[in-house]
């Protein structure tokens, strides 16, 4: 029979391994389950110019099938107007995006109640975070709104697919109501300041999945507020 120095063993262990677990959230990455269909639920995909591939936008597409959204109305492509660029930084403005996608996505949601609005652009776009004036971003979107935008001016070339589709999960997320995760491994980790080879993951930790199927039935009615996310320098 083990001798109570190994019971002590034995649960210092399983401590270390817990403490772990809960700081970094290494063991806690999974795939993404099933999560609850939202057939009263819209989603309408707003190609900007310039444009990402073909194949990119159907990767938005795809990976929120996954998140239950099912259905969609394609648009074709669209110029935005001179008022979203801001000369002084050569960038297009993420929250006059947001507007223009409410009024584009507004006219093809006639008669739908719940629709969420994802315009997707090659273009470097920005917005103002705290200590920070026009600062550049891979998304922008409205906690419970209407509308997000993303870009793929600053996707990294290797592993580019990957970093789109943790992209496309991170600001879902926030579009839910999902805050940031200090969890390195998972897709709703905060990327500002870190290493530019910090893995990009496509999966929630366990404690977001949680929050996430609880998330997915919420209301979009309501004031929107920006979630600024996936900075760059």
């Amino acid at each position: 029979m083990p001798d109570n120095a190994s019971f002590f063993n034995y649960g210092l262990r399983a401590f270390l391994l817990g403490l772990l677990w809960m700081t970094t959230g290494w063991a806690v990455e999974r795939p993404m389950p099933s999560m609850p269909s939202m057939p009263s639920m819209l989603g309408i995909l707003v190609p900007l110019e310039p444009t990402p591939s073909r194949y990119e936008q159907a990767l938005v597409v795809r990976t929120l099938v996954g998140q239950g959204l099912l259905r969609w109305r394609w648009l074709s492509p669209q110029r935005l107007p001179d008022g979203v660029f801001e000369r002084r930084y050569g960038r297009f403005r993420a929250e006059r995006i947001l507007v223009e996608l409410r009024r584009l996505g507004g006219a093809s949601a006639v008669g739908e109640g719940n629709v969420v609005i994802i315009g997707v652009t090659k273009g470097d776009i920005s917005t103002d975070i705290p200590g920070f004036l026009d600062h550049a971003v891979l998304g922008l979107s409205e906690s419970k709104g209407r509308a997000m935008v993303l870009s793929t001016a600053r996707l990294p070339s290797v592993s580019r697919e990957r970093a789109w589709v943790s992209l496309i999960l991170h600001e879902w997320g926030h579009w839910v109501g999902l805050g940031h995760c200090p969890r390195v491994g998972c897709a709703m980790f905060d990327r500002l300041g870190q290493p530019a080879a910090l893995e990009w993951s496509r999966h929630f930790c366990l404690r977001c999945v949680r929050r996430l199927s609880c998330e997915q039935a919420s209301s979009t009615q309501g004031r929107p507020t920006f979630r600024c996310t996936k900075h760059t320098p």
